[in-house]
Order: C-alpha cells, then structure tokens, then sequence
C-alpha cells in the first residue's frame, strides 16, 4: 500500500519505505499532492496542467499529464493509482494520504484523532520552480487546512473545559496561539485556561508577553478585553512563602526555618489584597527550589524564600521574592540581626516584602512578638507540632499534640499554641478516635486562646471546628458567626474560606458555598476540598459532578471522601452499573463504612431488589464508627425507604438527617431518589421551614 505524507513536506512511501522515480520527482510528487487534496472529487485535467505547468498549450500540457501519470504508475508499481477520465482523481485501495485522512476524521466529527493527523502545516517547505497556479493553490489550501486543525483544536479545549480538565485545555489552547501569536482572541483564551487551571502567574505572563508582541509587531495596542482581564486579575496578589534555609548546623533549625515563614505567612494574610499560600501547604516544602518552579507548582504569582546564617555572635538573613510573570527577583535584600530582636527582624522583612507586592501594610497587624512565645523551647515545640499539624495521619497529628502540649506547659500564656492544640485535637476526636477526651481539650484550649487573645483568627477558627461537628450537633448559625471573626482579621484564610463552603453546603445556600470556594481557591488554586464536588451534586449538575468528581479522584486515589464523591453522580444519574463499580472500589478500601452501605442500600431499591436494600440498611446501622457525617448514612437511608415506597418512615429518615446538620432544602426538591416525597404534605412542610430557618441567615463576610 502506498502512502502519500503531505503535512511538514510532500513524500510518497511503499509499506513505509521511500520509493524512487517518479516518487520523488517534484512535479509528479505535486499532482499527487493536488489529487491528495482533492479527495473523491477530484481535479480536472485542465486545472491540473494550469497548476503544474502553467506556460504550456492545452496539447503539450495534456501530454505532460499522461506522462507523467504513466511515470508513477510504473514506478510505483501500481497500474490501478487513478480513477477517472476528465476528473482525475486517487485510488483509495491503492494509496492513502493523511490529508484525505484528516479530511476523514473531521467529517466523521473526531476531532481528536484529526489533530492526531496533523503534526505540521501542509506542504511545508514544498515548493515547484514554476510557481504561478500551484504555488497560490497551495498557500490557499494550506491556510484552509490549518483553520480547520485550529477548528479541532479549540473544540477539543472546550470539550476539555466542560470535563474540568483545565491543564488540558490549556495545552490545547496554547496550541491554537502558537498557529496565530498576534490574535487577542486565542491568548484570551488561553490566558482563561490557564487561570482556571490554577496557573494565574503563568496567565498573566502570557498576556503580558503577548502585549509586547502585539506593540512590537502591529505598532498597536491589545485588545481592551485583554488588557481588562489582566488587571481584574491583578488585583490581587498571590504570593508563597517557603521555610527558609537555615545555613547553620543548630538543634532548632526546623523551629527558625518554618518561624519565618509562618511570621510572613500570617502578615500577608491580613492583607485584603494578597493571597498567600497557607502554612499547611509548604510545611512539606524545602527552601532553596528553584523558583519559578514553585510559582509554577503553588500556583502563584511570586515566591519568598530565604536563608538564615548564624555569623559571629550575629546572624543573616537573607530574603529573595521572585516574580513568575516577569520572571526575575522583585527584592533581594539581607539583613544582619542578634537572637534577640529576631522577631522584630521577621516583621521588618514582611514590612519590606509587602512594600515591593505594591499593598499597604496593615497597622493593626500584630507583631511576631506578640503572636509567639519569646521562650525558646516553648517556641521550639510549637513550629515542630505546627508543622505536623497539617497531616491527615492520626499518628502524626498525636505527635503534634505532643509538641503543643509541651509548648503550652512551658509558656501557659501561648494563645497561638493553645489555639493550634485546640484544632488538632478536634480533628482527631472527629477523623480517628471519637473519645470525648478530645473534644473536652479541644473546648479547654480554645477557651484559653481565646481568653488570652479576643481577637486571635486561630481560636475562632478552632472554635468554629468545635461548633460545626457531630458532637456539638451542627451548630450551623454559630459557627458562621466564627468564621467571620477569622475572615475579618484574616480575609484569605484558605481553612476558614473551606469550612465556610461546607457549611453552605449543608444549609442550601449553594451560591454563597460556591463564592466561599471560589476564595479557598483564590488563596490556594491546589485546595481540595470536595465542595466544588458536591456543590454540582446539590445542584442537579450530575455532569459536572461526574467531571470534578472523577478529577478529584485521580489526583487523590487515596482519599476516603474522593472515593465516597465519585460513586454519587451516576448513582444519582442513574448510571448503575457505573455506580455500583464505583462502590465496589469505596467498599473495598473501608467495608464497615456506613456511608457506603447506605450507597448501597441506595443502589439495590433503584433496582427493585427490597430485601438487599433493607438489609444494606441494616448493616449500616449496626457500623459505629463513620468517616463522614452521620447525617448523610441518615439521609441514604431516607432515600431508599422513598424508593421503596415507604414515605413515613423515608420522611422519618429525613427528619433525623435535617435535626443532625443537614438541611440542604434546594437538593431535596430535585433529588431523584426522594420523587415518592414530592407532594407528601410532611416534605413540603419541612423544606419550606428549612428554606424560611436558613435563607434568611446573615453571612457578612462573602
């Protein structure tokens, strides 16, 4: 079989290897590639001679042309090559081409497999000594080939956007800028995917580049939609701070390297108009990396980093804060200091810091000797327990207790160490070991926190953890109330953005959970969370629920609540088998999950089978121990009493899931498994008390 190559140049092969002759001969090599082009309608005789040889008469042309069709039949062996008698045209059982292949795919609407087939422009670098007809044929079909490569290429992006596969659509769209670098159109686009990707320095570096191209090119300003992008986006600042790197071989050096970052950390966050990537979020962080790099990871606009170097009886530090969009170092100072003033040192580089993010600096800000113990060890045990206190492993987050413990035993008035203590030990009471000792030193240090400092966003934050969980039944007004303490002294606090959605979540108000996300995100673009998840799923978008979902889970196959999330929208879609596949795996990895067993229970009343359903039903209430929230096993056992028909005890089932923390009244009303519901007097009652109790609930800080 022959195989004619027509994109990135024009070359013939026989089973892949290059033939001879006629084969490689240009004007012969031309009329295939016209022919090629033509596909089953073929050409002409007369536009073929105008296009090859174009300064001869109509009888010598037509000469031309049957010699040279009889040339490649003979050298490449294939008598039967062309069709036809006044319109020329290949033979598909003795030659293919990847333009007609190309071609193929689009019609058959794969735009995929089209881009696939198009690895350069068509007949580059191909050129006939003749010129005239053939070399204007080719220039045409050349630009109309790569309009429809471009056509591909962008509806594969908005396929992708529609799947969340964000970094996707940015390759894809980056492709389309490469083929036109001066349209404002195309680097709009892909300026949007990147951001929605998570990569905002990297999109505002690509509309800034293509602002100079466009000056340097057209002599001409940017578009305005352009350069309104840019600066909605440039108002906020987004900045990482790694631990620094301490040069000198000391007992405390985790405690100073994690110490300033934190200090800057928590300075940026006061800030309305910076974004600072969260503590948690570079624990596990080196300094020294390369920093671009950790732009490019973190998802931010800039990075600090810094060393610190014990000379003498003094020490140095030294900072470097690194712009991703222009790609070199905004401010790169050092600092010489004696132990003790090295607080002061901390908060005099954030001044400076601040000063070169082009944002105030905020007076009320509290210095870092007011928020740490000046106490050596006390200070030395807090950054060690900090730093472990972002683990989701229970046995690193008792050894955080440990340090914490020990960092208030030496310095009692630490109200961020109490603070800190307060929130691991609430989290371990409700991810991995339900004694109530755990809660009762949760509420005994968060109460000292906040004794110690009013105003202290960790307390309130560690408070809101402790109003908003099955032991204080779901105290969905109060913990607001929290959180906003936290927001107003921290406006970017990623945790409290986070908790604040899932609240929303929970109480039907899904636009503010979706704002509140959007927050957590602008903070951190990594965080993961599952309420984008299960703010589709609440709304009746199973699509995009299925996309996030699924997303999530590749990223975090590990994840208990990622594996939980994805079996909902097919079940909820009514994709069974996809759903009980999903559940197979869920129940795999926690078979004693109560959750899953009422997913379960779920799966079997949509297939009529009542007997496994019920008895999923059961087993699930005789498992004592959950990862999520009761409410939600309560609200699966609701949904299949409804399928079932059984609509008191379904209401029954409701009832106790809205008395213990979930209320989501707007996903009720659209959920397919409670349809018996709809129109039951009871259900009717309840949503619209549910909508009346929450609706109205003031949020101030969204």
């Amino acid at each position: 079989m022959l195989q004619l190559r027509t994109f990135g140049g024009l070359s013939i092969e026989s089973d892949g290897t290059p033939v001879s002759g006629a084969g490689q001969q240009r004007k012969t090599l031309a009329l295939l590639a016209l022919l090629a082009a033509a596909g089953e309608r073929g050409m002409s005789r007369d536009r073929l001679i105008a296009s090859l040889w174009p300064d001869t008469n109509a009888e010598r042309g037509r000469g031309l042309l049957k010699q040279a069709c009889y040339a490649l039949r003979r050298d490449l062996r294939a008598s039967d090559l062309f069709l036809g008698s006044i319109q020329l045209r290949l033979n598909p059982a003795a030659i293919s081409s990847d333009v007609e292949s190309f071609n193929s795919a689009l019609e058959s609407k794969d735009p995929a497999a089209a881009v696939t087939r198009y690895p350069a422009p068509f007949l580059d670098g191909f050129h006939l000594n003749a010129g005239g007809e053939f070399e204007a044929w080719a220039e045409t079909e050349r630009a109309r080939l790569e309009s429809r490569f471009q056509g591909a290429l962008e509806s594969l992006a908005e396929e992708a956007t529609r799947r969340g596969d964000h970094r996707i659509a940015a390759s894809l769209r980056r492709r389309v800028l490469d083929l036109d670098p001066l349209s404002s159109h195309a680097a709009l686009t892909l300026m949007s995917a990147l951001d929605d990707a998570g990569e905002r320095a990297e999109a505002l570096r690509c509309g800034q580049s293509h602002r100079e191209l466009v000056r340097s090119e057209l002599g001409a300003a940017p578009s305005p939609e352009l350069d309104a992008w840019v600066e909605a986006r440039r108002q906020l600042t987004s900045v990482a701070v790694l631990p620094f790197v301490v040069l000198s071989d000391l007992a405390d050096t985790r405690a100073l390297s994690l110490g300033f970052a934190d200090a800057l950390i928590t300075v940026f966050g006061n800030l309305e108009d910076v974004a600072v990537t969260p503590t948690a979020a570079i624990v596990n962080y080196t300094g020294g990396r390369e920093p671009a790099q950790v732009c490019r990871e973190l998802a931010v606009g800039h990075s600090l980093q810094g060393t610190v170097q014990k000379i003498g009886a003094h020490w140095r530090v030294s900072i470097q804060l690194f712009d991703a969009i222009t790609q070199r170092f905004a401010l790169s100072e050092s600092h010489d200091f004696v132990m003790e003033s090295a607080f002061e040192v901390q908060d005099e580089i954030a001044r400076r810091a601040v000063i070169s993010l082009q944002s105030r600096f905020p007076l009320a800000v509290p210095k870092s000797r007011e928020r740490y113990s000046s106490d050596p060890a006390a200070y030395q045990e807090f950054m060690a327990g900090l730093r472990e206190s972002a683990s989701d492993c229970e046995a690193t987050l008792r050894s955080a207790v440990e340090h914490l413990t020990r960092a208030v035993a030496i310095d009692p008035e630490f109200a961020l160490a109490h603070a800190t203590l307060a929130f691991v030990a609430v989290n371990l009471h409700y991810e991995f070991d339900p004694q109530q000792s755990w809660l009762l030193q949760a509420e005994d240090h968060c109460r000292r926190a906040l004794a110690l400092d009013p105003a202290l966003p960790e307390a309130h934050l560690a408070d809101a953890w402790i109003l908003w969980s099955p032991a204080k039944n779901f105290q969905h007004a109060e913990a607001i109330a929290a959180l906003e303490q936290v927001l107003a002294a921290r406006p970017n606090f990623e945790r409290a953005h986070n908790r604040l959605a899932g609240i929303c979540l929970h109480i039907g108000r899904l636009p503010e959970a979706r704002i509140a996300h959007e927050r957590a995100r602008r903070t951190n673009p990594k965080t993961r969370t599952g309420n984008l998840e299960w703010y589709y799923i609440f709304s009746g978008d199973f699509d995009r629920a299925e996309e996030t979902a699924e997303e999530w889970f590749r990223e975090r196959p590990g994840s208990r609540y990622a594996v939980a999330t994805r079996v909902v929208p097919p079940l909820l879609a009514g994709n069974l088998d996809l759903a009980e596949e999903r559940l197979a795996v869920a129940l795999d990895q926690a078979p004693a999950e109560p959750w899953f067993m009422s997913f379960e229970g779920m799966l079997h009343a949509r297939r009529g089978r009542e007997d496994k359903a019920l008895a999923s039903i059961r087993r699930a209430l005789d498992s004592p121990n959950s990862f999520g929230h009761a409410h939600h096993t309560w609200y699966g056992i609701a949904c299949v009493h409804a399928v079932l028909g059984d609509t008191v005890t379904a209401m029954a089932w409701l009832e106790r899931s809205v008395h213990t923390g979930f209320a989501c009244w707007p996903f009720f009303r659209i959920d397919p498994f409670l349809e018996n519901l709809r129109g039951f007097p009871a259900f009717e009652r309840l949503t619209a008390d549910l909508e009346q109790t929450y609706a109205g609930l003031p949020i101030q800080r969204l």
